[in-house]
């Protein structure tokens, strides 16, 4: 009795999965995946705006990942600084669908 009841069980789960996959909506969004490398500037603080982005980090990753490598010992480098991403990228608005 308890091989038919794992067995129900299983069939169960399974019916479930498979038709949770199929629901799926079109909202019709593209996505854009942001991953890559970007450009990075570092300043003191939030108020200073960088004039020029001279390192490039992979995204996702860590500032000390930069190259050109930051000269500051890795208990500084976090302490008081604002860090600066910049990434170009082109939006295709023809396709665009809004709510």
């Amino acid at each position: 009795m308890k091989a038919t009841n794992m067995k129900s069980l299983f069939i169960s789960i399974l019916v479930f999965l498979i038709l949770n996959a199929c629901n799926t909506i079109d909202t019709g969004r593209k996505e854009v995946i942001l991953n890559g490398v970007w450009d990075l500037a570092i300043t003191g603080s939030i108020s200073e705006t960088p004039k020029v982005f001279d390192r490039k980090v992979p995204v996702p990753g860590l500032v000390d990942m930069a190259e050109p490598v930051f000269q500051d010992s890795d208990s500084t480098l976090y302490a008081s600084s604002t860090y600066w991403y910049k990434k170009t990228f082109t939006v295709d608005h023809s396709t665009s669908v809004l709510y």
